[in-house]
């Protein structure tokens, strides 16, 4: 199972050992063992990278656009993938 979260300042992936090399290569990452996440920077780079690598194939996605920040809007809260696929392309 694959899935995304966030904090205010990361995005945290889930990703079974099997697909580890798609986690890695996006990077800046690094590996948390306490939270068993990958942990991004939350950038807008970033965020297009995830979505682009692993977007398609994740399970579970609790994950809002870097620019959504500012006005708190969430635009996925554990929405299938095919969504955020679909919605990454328009404005927040």
């Amino acid at each position: 199972m694959i899935s995304f979260e966030e904090t205010d300042t990361e995005f945290l992936v889930a990703i079974p050992a099997d697909q580890l090399e798609r986690a890695k290569r996006i990077r800046p990452r690094f590996w948390q063992v306490s939270r068993k996440r990958w942990v991004y920077p939350r950038k807008l780079h970033i965020y297009k990278a995830l979505v682009a690598e692993i977007g398609k194939d994740a399970d579970v996605v609790d994950f809002t656009h870097p620019d959504s920040i500012a006005d708190s809007k969430r635009l996925w809260n554990k929405r299938s993938l095919s969504d955020l696929d679909r919605s990454s392309n328009t404005p927040a």
